[in-house]
């Protein structure tokens, strides 16, 4: 077997990016033209045979002289040509000119802007990608800020028709271009029916910066979504830019009022044409159901007293049975009928000395019968099952222990039951609540996107709840004492349940209140009181 030592040794001339972890992307360097370290950022500027002229910025490479004809144009041409009338345009960023060179390109932009945050860059550009911004920076309606973007979107007085953030990876300097901070800035300075778009990534091995992008600008635009286009620098699959704006018909134009502005302007593109603009907004599955999940997770509390140590081994084993493998099995598989989702795979682990856990992938499309998994695997679960629980699943996991002085014995289940597409867990929100029996629930729901249908309509799951207590059965309100605290701008609903009574018959094991004194029921009560407080309030009481 080949140790690291056997690999070959990275020649000198060699440059590694570093963006990801375990793989990259190495460029032969046959001169160096530019390195130093600016205020801000690490800029080195070489050739390559293959890619002419190479700009990395931290170890990431931002452009090359071969293929930014793509990234440039698709910046630039697809907000403007469906916007159709721009006359006032802010790029953040984009210090190497490019997008300069093809916004300035529009005869009918009055102003283009210009803000980057690094003057350096701007003058290293000049000199080193003189072909990256073509002369573009003696065009009179040129304006260049030397400013944080964030500060200068929510302190300029100008105002904009299209936003263009040129911005590098959120990181270091870049990472404050990802934040709400800066997209409520966008949006005000941004003129009604306007557009914002912006890089996000790779969307295959980046995908969370995609979904991080939606949910953050779905606050202040009412329609957002992204476009692509394969640019081979960027490696790892297609490049997804963000778009958002309040005019949602400027992301549906018709191919002829986009054919009839392109040939209007006269441009020459060596990608962007209005079929490549059309086309660019179709999304891969994977990324429409990362922008569409719902998450909805419990913690589940059963409390009990049992006097002696031998008594709360004999509550933790008879625990521990009835809530086994098998029967959480069939509590998922039951939730999963509720919900409507298709059973794709069922992974189960009874565990030494006690607890349980139970993991399935679901789908919420028929199912070919071919490609369903009927087996139920037990041992830790396998890596098919692990490689996807990104996606569509249902699982649990419990815990049945016991305190080591004073009787108490606690059961706990956490369950997480997470969905894409049109399904909503909060079905089967009652039927879990019922099946678990419990005396304090926590409950999480998280809303995130939007799913479409095969026509294109959008169809926002569960956007327009309140609280999760809505969607209980009137019998489990009149049974606790809940409260709610809820992110409404996040999408985010919290719930907590206790219990309002209980009857101590219910709570012992193996011990009859009838066989305890007034004194010793008192107690036990007090004591099972304070723990399902403390469970609830999530803090210790002190003894009074």
């Amino acid at each position: 077997m080949l140790t690291k030592e056997d690999l070959p040794v990275a020649d000198s001339n060699l440059w590694h990016e570093t963006l990801h972890d375990h793989f990259g992307q190495y460029f032969s360097v046959d001169n160096v033209l530019y390195h130093e370290k600016t205020e801000h950022q690490d800029l080195i500027i070489f050739e390559n045979a293959a890619f002419g002229r190479v700009m990395a910025l931290d170890g990431v490479v931002q452009t090359t002289e071969r293929d930014e004809f793509i990234y440039h144009e698709m910046m630039t041409h697809v907000p403007l040509m469906a916007h159709g009338q721009a006359k006032h345009v802010l790029i953040i960023g984009g210090g190497d000119g490019a997008m300069l060179r093809e916004v300035s390109r529009h005869g009918n932009v009055e102003s283009i802007t210009m803000v980057e945050i690094d003057a350096g860059v701007v003058s290293f550009c000049r000199q080193y990608l003189p072909n990256h911004n073509a002369g573009s920076y003696d065009d009179p309606r040129f304006t260049l800020v030397i400013d944080d973007g964030v500060n200068f979107v929510n302190q300029t007085a100008q105002t904009f028709d299209v936003i263009i953030s040129d911005c590098t990876d959120p990181i270091g300097p870049g990472e404050s271009l990802f934040t709400s901070a800066f997209y409520e800035g966008c949006k005000r300075c941004l003129n009604p029916g306007g557009i914002f778009v912006a890089q996000n990534g790779v969307s295959f091995l980046q995908q969370d910066e995609a979904v991080d992008s939606h949910r953050k600008l779905s606050h202040y635009f009412s329609d957002v979504s992204f476009y692509q286009a394969a640019i081979p620098t960027y490696y790892g699959g297609i490049m997804t830019f963000a778009w958002a704006t309040d005019n949602e018909a400027l992301r549906h134009l018709s191919s002829e009022i986009i054919q009839a502005r392109f040939h209007k302007s006269n441009l020459k593109c060596r990608y962007y044409n209005p079929a490549i603009h059309a086309a660019a907004f179709a999304l891969p599955q994977y990324l429409l159901n990362a922008l569409s999940t719902v998450n909805l997770s419990f913690c589940i509390y059963d409390i009990c007293y049992a006097k002696t140590a031998e008594e709360r081994d004999g509550y933790i084993a008879y625990i521990d049975e009835l809530y086994n493998a098998n029967r959480l099995t069939e509590i998922l598989s039951e939730t999963c009928s509720i919900i409507g989702a298709n059973i794709l795979n069922i992974a189960r682990q009874d565990y030494e000395p006690q607890g349980a856990s139970v993991t399935i992938l679901v789908s919420e499309e028929p199912i070919d019968p071919q490609l369903i998994d009927q087996t139920e695997h037990p041992g830790p679960l396998p890596e098919t099952v692990v490689a996807h629980l990104d996606k569509s699943h249902i699982c649990v996991h419990t815990y049945p222990e016991s305190h080591p002085e004073g009787g108490l014995c606690t059961f706990r289940a956490d369950i997480e039951v997470s969905t894409c597409g049109v399904i909503s867990p909060l079905k089967a929100l009652n039927y879990l609540i019922h099946q678990l029996e419990s005396d304090i629930v926590t409950i999480d729901y998280r809303v995130r996107g939007f799913t479409r249908d095969v026509n294109g309509m959008k169809h926002f799951i569960d956007h327009e709840i309140n609280s999760i207590q809505n969607f209980m059965s009137e019998d489990i309100k009149s049974l606790y004492d809940m409260v709610d605290v809820n992110v409404y701008q996040e999408n985010i609903f919290h719930t907590k349940m206790l219990l309002k009574e209980f009857d101590l018959k219910h709570y012992m094991f193996h011990t009859r209140p009838e066989d305890l004194t007034e004194e010793e029921r008192r107690v036990i009560t007090d004591q099972l009181w304070k723990e399902m407080r403390e469970i609830y309030y999530a803090r210790n009481i002190p003894a009074v």
